[in-house]
């Protein structure tokens, strides 16, 4: 389970290419990519162009949400609105 802090648990996980020190202590290892068949489709993946290049992003308070939710650890909200 991914989260970026109290109550944003979500149903997902990381699948990592190379040692990622800033999960240690925040996540458990529960599985490995263990054949090459599927290690070549995880670095496939990786390796794919993104769908959606951002020019700019505006991030501001929102102020519509009655329950806020942390976006990043250090317990911030805020609305992100792709411009």
């Amino acid at each position: 389970m991914a989260n970026l802090g109290r109550d944003s648990t979500g149903p997902q996980f990381f699948i990592t290419l190379a040692p990622t020190p800033r999960l240690n202590g925040q996540y458990t290892i529960f599985g490995q990519v263990a054949d090459e068949r599927s290690q070549d489709v995880v670095r496939a993946i990786a390796a794919a162009p993104t769908a959606v290049r951002l020019g700019r992003v505006t991030i501001a308070a929102d102020q519509r949400s009655r329950r806020r939710r942390a976006l990043w650890p250090g317990g911030g909200t805020a609305m992100v609105t792709l411009i």
